[in-house]
């Protein structure tokens, strides 16, 4: 009997810590004014993403320029992505990314380039637009 009570007593008092620590996770929500800056931050916004030219043969060039502002006048940042197998950099300077194929094509394909602009302040947006590649005329 006395062990059946000491059973007892320790499942409830289990069940009472259980009950307090799922109160306490429940109530340590993600709460935005605990983070630095978070609830300040506004991520940037892309206006444009332009190339010039957006079809090119092999061996030419396309310049690809984003436009981007941030509304807390972050200075910004860009880094850019050529994740499919046609397009490689030539050179980048900030907003602007000179591309060409990497190969010869035999049709009119097209690819992806990637532009990434980042505040500095975890704010972060991209945008993509494409570029045609035909055969050397």
């Amino acid at each position: 009997m006395r062990g059946e009570i000491s059973m007892k007593l320790t499942f409830k008092m289990v069940m009472i810590l259980a009950c307090a620590a799922m109160l306490c996770w429940a109530g340590c929500g993600d709460d935005d004014d605990d983070v630095v800056g978070s609830s300040d931050n506004h991520a940037p916004v892309i206006s444009s993403v332009v190339a010039e030219p957006d079809t090119i043969f092999d061996g030419m060039l396309s310049t690809v320029t984003v436009n981007a502002n941030d509304a807390d006048g972050d200075a910004l940042t860009y880094a850019w992505d050529t994740p499919g197998s046609h397009l490689v950099s030539t050179g980048v300077a900030g907003n602007t990314i000179e591309v060409t194929n990497c190969c010869a094509v035999t049709e009119v394909v097209s690819d992806i380039v990637v532009a990434i602009v980042s505040d500095g302040n975890g704010g972060e947006v991209r945008d993509s637009i494409d570029i045609w590649i035909a055969p050397a005329p």
